[in-house]
C-alpha cells in the first residue's frame, strides 16, 4: 500500500522465519511507488491472496488467473492449460 493506493505483487523466494514471512517482489509496480522489482518485503499472512508453486512441471495454485482465461486468446489459453494441475471447473 502506498498512501491509498493499492496493487497486487507476484513474490518469489518466500521464506518464513521465527514466524515472518518475506519474499522478494516479482513484478514491476504499476501504482505503488514505494517498492522495486526484487525488493526483499514482509509480508503478512492476511494479505496473501493467491499463491502457485510447480510439481511435477504443473502449476498448482494461480486462482487469480482464472477468471481471466474467458478473456484470453487461444494460443495464451492454450499455454496456460498446458501448465495448470487442475483446470477450472466451467
Amino acid at each position: 500500500m502506498d498512501g491509498e493506493s493499492t496493487e497486487h505483487f507476484w513474490c518469489t523466494d518466500i521464506k518464513t522465519e521465527k514466524g515472518v514471512i518475506t519474499g522478494e517482489i516479482g513484478n514491476d509496480a504499476e501504482i505503488v511507488k514505494t517498492v522495486r522489482l526484487g525488493q526483499r518485503v514482509t509480508i503478512k499472512e492476511a494479505d496473501i491472496s493467491d499463491w502457485l508453486y510447480f510439481k511435477k512441471g504443473k502449476m498448482v495454485g494461480n486462482y487469480t488467473v482464472r477468471p481471466l482465461m474467458k478473456s484470453m486468446n487461444k494460443e495464451e489459453l492454450d499455454l496456460l492449460k498446458n501448465q495448470l494441475g487442475e483446470l477450472p471447473k466451467d
